[in-house]
């Protein structure tokens, strides 16, 4: 009768190998795509915010546009413009 002894560090550390050489591919491609899609979303947000400032900078340039046509002799005419600015900063 033969007795074998195999320390159980040893088959632990050659099954732990083994699975990582096995899933160490798959992890690093899905870490790789996940990278990917972060950075997308992330311009795809950047974009709209650029977007969203470059509309608010035209908007307060066609404001202020609209205020110096105001005639400055005609008081109510510069608080109509104040009342309607207002009405549409509001919003």
């Amino acid at each position: 009768m033969y007795c074998l002894n195999v320390g159980g560090l040893a088959i632990e550390q050659a099954v732990a190998n083994a699975f990582l050489e096995a899933v160490t591919p798959a992890a690093v491609e899905a870490m790789r795509l996940t990278v990917e899609q972060l950075q997308s979303n992330h311009d795809a947000a950047l974009s709209q915010w650029r977007l969203e400032v470059e509309r608010m900078r035209y908007e307060a340039e066609r404001a202020e546009r609209r205020y110096r046509m105001v005639e400055p002799g005609i008081p109510w005419s510069r608080a109509a413009w104040r009342r309607n600015g207002r009405t549409v900063c509001a919003i």
